[in-house]
């Protein structure tokens, strides 16, 4: 905001960040497939640490950040998270198998770990920022990264079983068909993807609940956005101690039209006090959702599909979340509360269909 000076220049940046997603992934996601696991992580974090370190090395040297070097830093900074994030998984797969743990329960344990390290992060890093300046905040940041990458030395190089590598095309192509071939691969990424699209606008939109339907003031708005977060660390914590077989029941289906049905409840809620009940089960019904669903795909994935399935997942997500977002401006709706009513029910209308299919192909 303070170098492009309207929201028009933070939507500038997201659209380049699901560009990436789109049409990066599947190229990402071989390379993932192809190589070492720790090496590309290891790529990742660095991409990421230089992307941190970049604003204090400009400002020390009397170069002001524009859009066209904010616009690489977006891009350089998605290709970084976009190779970390389909090799952790990878070496999450890799590391529930040789420990024979169920990987919903692995995913578990790293989503509440993540989120719990996520709200940390965000809390610590305003705290830097109100206390100091931003440039401290960056350096931190920039000084988390390289730990990282020490971090993840004490880890296993992973790498993928096969001998014989097909071209690239070829390869993005089994990627795709791998999804297909798989119905239920399929459906849980189509799942994913929605539900986590959703869940970031929820929060997008969250400052639009806060001020145009409760008439509520900053201080409500932090504490329900720190319910949120609450509720997904607190219930992907307790999804580490569900028995097995509680998990047959589809609970991410469910957690989905949980899901749904509490943001259409959210877009109707006129105090605080419900807001607040609503954005704990919302942030609640988003772990359960994520959590199963991730786990559900390590499981059904082969170790070599894995990079190309996580990536082609993110590329997914990508193209539903600007779906999402654009909506209010494609179709005109000014209201947060509307925009959260009409999401919220076909969220639990696509997550109905999605169940039926997958009860329907167990012959149930």
């Amino acid at each position: 905001m303070e170098v492009g000076g309207s929201v028009v220049f933070v939507g500038l940046m997201f659209s380049i960040s699901h560009a990436v997603n789109v049409f990066a992934g599947p190229w990402v996601g071989l390379i993932i497939d192809r190589l070492g696991k720790r090496s590309l992580v290891v790529w990742g974090q660095s991409l990421s640490a230089i992307v941190f370190a970049l604003p204090i090395i400009l400002s020390y040297i009397g170069i002001a950040l524009t859009i066209p070097i904010l616009s690489i830093m977006t891009l350089t900074s998605a290709v970084g998270v976009l190779l970390m994030s389909g090799s952790l998984e990878a070496i999450q797969q890799q590391i529930a198998t040789k420990t024979s743990t169920p990987q919903t329960r692995m995913s578990a344990i790293a989503g509440s770990i993540r989120q719990g390290f996520m709200v940390a992060g965000v809390g610590s890093a305003g705290m830097i920022i109100h206390y100091t300046s931003i440039d401290a905040a960056f350096f931190c940041c920039a000084v988390s990264c390289l730990g990282t990458v020490l971090f993840m030395y004490g880890i296993p190089n992973y790498r993928a079983s096969e001998t014989k590598k097909s071209g690239a095309f070829f390869g993005i192509k089994e990627g795709f068909v791998s999804l297909v071939k798989t119905p239920e691969i399929g459906r849980l990424s189509l799942l994913i993807a929605l539900g986590f699209s959703v869940g970031q606008m929820s929060n997008a939109l969250l400052p639009g609940i806060v001020q145009d339907e409760i008439h509520a003031g900053s201080r409500t708005f932090a504490i329900v956005d720190a319910l949120w977060s609450t509720g997904g660390i607190l219930f992907a914590f307790l999804m580490v101690y569900v028995p097995l077989r509680y998990l047959k029941f589809k609970l991410e289906y469910f957690a989905a039209l949980v899901l749904g049905a509490f943001m259409v409840l959210a877009s109707i809620t006129q105090t605080p006090l419900s807001l607040m009940a609503t954005y704990i089960v919302l942030g609640g019904a988003f772990s359960i959702l994520k959590v199963t669903a991730d786990g559900k795909i390590l499981e059904l994935c082969h170790p070599d599909l894995i990079g190309r399935t996580r990536t082609n997942i993110q590329s997914i997500t990508s193209l539903i979340g600007l779906t999402v977002y654009l909506s209010p401006y494609l179709l005109s709706i000014s209201s947060a509360g509307t925009v959260f009513y009409y999401w919220g029910m076909l969220v639990m209308f696509c997550s109905s269909i999605l169940l039926f299919a997958t009860r329907a192909s167990n012959g149930l």
